[in-house]
């Protein structure tokens, strides 16, 4: 597991391994006071999202006591629960060298996150 500070308020958490398939429900219960909701695979019927299901759920189990009464977070929520997608290089599908750049700090970087 990758766990990577974003900007503000955000991160950024990586499972790796066999098994781990998205995408899973988010843990966001989008109100105050709602409890928050558990994760579950967006496909119900197929088994895949199981073991990720699984690992979000044993990283939280982790982490929220490791943050208990911490300031000026004590609580997190997941969303945005994906898998990395499968997309063609852009040198392989354009013939062209790409080049980018970004000055907003959660956008830096991201492709080393997954790598």
């Amino acid at each position: 597991m990758i766990i990577k500070a974003g900007k503000g308020h955000r991160f950024v958490v990586i499972f790796r391994g066999k098994g781990l398939e998205g995408p899973l429900t988010d843990a966001d219960p989008h109100r105050e006071g709602l409890p928050v909701p558990k994760v579950a695979p967006v496909k119900r019927q197929v088994r895949e999202g199981e073991e990720s299901r699984q690992a979000g759920a044993e990283f939280y189990k982790a982490a929220l006591p490791a943050i208990a009464g911490k300031k000026p977070a004590n609580g997190f929520l997941m969303r945005g629960i994906a898998h990395q997608p499968e997309i063609p290089l852009f040198q392989d599908r354009y013939g062209l060298r790409p080049g980018c750049i970004a000055v907003y700090p959660m956008y830096r970087a991201w492709r080393s996150w997954w790598a």
